[in-house]
């Protein structure tokens, strides 16, 4: 994806605002997520905001990325990680997430995937006592709520578009 325009820097952020799309920066890739989602979590008493971000709505998942996600290995990627903040969800099967259930229809789902990053810290839902992902408003928009022993709890809120706005949608996998 080329790079679109410069988005907000969410709540927080001490990071410079990158680019919508992706950049390689020392053996991290730096993808900045742009779109018509906006998003919110609170971490650990810390508020995120992410103003922009992607949704994906196919037949039977939801994906939401919102933030900067730094993904890679070597040294490099825990410095990045550390200016950044970014929120991925995503429930129904879809790429990573193949095992989850169908989520064809709103309601609430123990199952799926939940990655928040605040500056370094990691919560999400692989390592969770609990959690569950809401879906509402023909899965347009939803809540989330994680428990993890050791980092602590993560709660938000999301929308993909604003009434009336057209979302992206895929065809099912």
């Amino acid at each position: 994806m080329p790079p679109v325009s410069s988005p907000a820097a969410p709540s927080g952020s001490t990071a410079p605002t990158p680019e919508c799309g992706a950049h390689d920066v020392g053996g991290a890739t730096v993808q900045t997520y742009c779109g018509t989602a906006t998003a919110g979590a609170d971490a650990n008493g810390t508020a995120l905001d992410f103003p922009t971000g992607a949704c994906e709505l196919g037949p039977n998942f939801v994906t939401v990325t919102a933030g900067t996600v730094v993904t890679g290995s070597g040294p490099q990627v825990a410095a990045e990680k550390a200016k950044y903040t970014s929120l991925t969800l995503a429930v129904g099967p879809s790429a990573g997430n193949e095992a989850s259930v169908e989520a064809s229809h709103d309601g609430t789902y123990a199952r799926g995937l939940i990655a928040v990053n605040n500056h370094g810290t990691e919560i999400g839902s692989a390592g969770a006592s609990s959690y569950t992902i809401t879906l509402a408003d023909n899965r347009r928009s939803g809540r989330f709520q994680i428990n993890q022993v050791g980092t602590g709890a993560v709660t938000g809120s999301w929308s993909c578009a604003p009434a009336g706005s057209p979302l992206p949608t895929v065809a099912g996998p």
